[in-house]
């Protein structure tokens, strides 16, 4: 009865890859939100000195980390590496003309 941590509550390690081929590693909680890992990219940002604006965290599935769903939820283990990469750049709207002649 020593411990207060559900089962399925297990400390977990991840790998960060930062931007410029930085690696961190993190121990968060399976049951920690996708925010307690955004929080740590904030105080890595500051340490390695790099901006947090315009970059999104990414899982290893290439989805996007969800700050507001519990990491085992998103499929995160011990040992997972998530990609720290800037947002991809929306393309302005482009106008295509098809005529008769093309079909």
């Amino acid at each position: 009865m020593g411990s207060d941590a559900l089962p399925c509550d297990s400390g977990i390690s991840l790998l960060l890859e930062l931007p410029l081929g930085r690696k961190e590693s993190i121990s968060v909680r399976s049951s920690d939100l996708g925010s307690k890992v955004w929080s740590a990219l904030q105080t890595l940002s500051a340490i390695h000195r790099f901006k947090l604006d315009g970059f999104q965290c990414l899982r290893p599935d290439g989805h996007p980390l969800d700050f507001h769903e519990k990491l085992s939820a998103q499929g995160l283990r011990d040992g997972s590496k998530l990609h720290v990469r800037e947002q991809p750049k929306l393309r302005k709207h482009e106008t295509i003309v098809v005529n008769k002649e093309d079909f």
